[in-house]
């Protein structure tokens, strides 16, 4: 239950400590106008605060989907410039985070497209206007577990689509981290990374359903619940 409610309703420590579901949500809206007029408006002279509030709905509904910039220029109705501002302005806010693909040759890092999150995904709920935990939101809420504990994830994908959600770089190597709802089996996409990548363990993290381990092709595969993702890294 604690879990779930703190996917839903974030971690900012006022609201936490209120328990009346319904004044969760008041403060978290107020939350949303203060970070969007106060923060970003203000300190980087947004002066468009109808579209920049157009930006932000607009990536509540797609976080974890792929950035194309010419695409959300068209979309949002803003020039690109316009729109690397205020997508810089929101990163800097912390109000977003930007993840980029996984390359062994890293200049390519710079040219891909990224991904987008919110830092907290009980803001990111208030802005969706909706509080319901699905596989989007679960994949967000992991990505901030391991911005807390210090990494930088990058995310994987082929250009046959093959995809895995987060990788992250350890001193002992690189660690593939899908995230699922339920963890019934194991996606192509993840076999295919450690086909080439070749790494010593792969992490699958699923909200429901049961631990368990196994090998495939020298990595440990370790399928864990979000406790269990806390312990391994």
């Amino acid at each position: 239950r604690a879990i779930s409610e703190h996917i839903r309703y974030g971690g900012y420590p006022r609201v936490i400590v209120t328990h009346d579901i319904e004044l969760k949500k008041t403060i978290l809206r107020d939350l949303y106008e203060t970070i969007l007029l106060k923060d970003i408006a203000r300190t980087f002279s947004i002066e468009d605060i109808a579209t920049l509030e157009r930006l932000v709905k607009y990536l509540s509904h797609t976080i974890g989907g792929l950035l194309h910039f010419e695409n959300l220029s068209t979309v949002i109705n803003i020039s690109f410039p316009a729109l690397k501002k205020y997508l810089h302005a929101m990163e800097q806010s912390y109000l977003i985070k930007t993840v980029h693909p996984h390359f062994t040759n890293k200049t390519k890092e710079l040219v891909k497209q990224p991904k987008i999150y919110f830092l907290d995904t009980g803001l990111r709920n208030a802005i969706a206007k909706e509080f319901s935990v699905n596989g989007k939101v679960f994949e967000n809420y992991v990505l901030t577990e391991l911005l807390k504990r210090g990494y930088d994830p990058k995310y994987w994908r082929t250009k046959a689509k093959a995809e895995v959600d987060f990788i992250i770089e350890t001193e002992k190597g690189i660690i593939p981290i899908e995230v699922k709802l339920q963890a019934n089996k194991i996606e192509r996409s993840l076999f295919s990374f450690i086909n080439q990548y070749k790494p010593k363990k792969a992490i699958v993290v699923s909200y429901k359903g049961e631990k368990k381990k196994f090998k495939k092709n020298n990595c440990l595969i370790i399928i864990t619940d979000l406790q269990g993702l806390r312990e391994l890294i």
